[in-house]
């Protein structure tokens, strides 16, 4: 977490701002580069838990519930972010080169008036 927020400070001191790049007043290939990085960090971050959940659902045969409850009895709720770091050594590139490559050919949409990747 601290080396995330070394270089999220790097960007801000860089120019890219979080709130630059929701309004679309960054347009370059490193704010969206910056702009998939975040997203990646923070889809990592939230879904982390249930992740964990899953896959010790998966281990012991069991629902959710009882995954859960184990895994609270095995180490607490750092046990549900265990996994966290080679989550985000994953999830942050790819989503910072996913959204660098999509975000260009983005265009409004004529359905859903919004910019989308929706086939037209």
């Amino acid at each position: 977490m601290v080396a995330l927020a070394g270089r999220l400070a790097l960007a801000r001191r860089a120019g890219y701002s979080l709130g630059n790049l929701l309004r679309g007043n960054c347009s370059s290939q490193g704010a969206q580069l910056f702009a998939g990085a975040v997203a990646g960090a923070f889809s990592s971050l939230v879904l982390a838990p249930t992740d964990a959940i899953k896959i010790r659902a998966q281990l012991d045969g069991s629902g959710a519930l009882p995954a859960l409850r184990r895994l609270l009895l095995l180490g607490g709720v750092p046990e549900l972010f265990r996994a966290l770091g080679p989550t985000m050594m994953r999830m942050i590139p790819a989503s910072a080169v996913r959204t660098s490559c999509t975000a260009p050919h983005m265009q409004p949409c004529p359905s859903c008036s919004s910019a989308c990747l929706c086939m037209y």
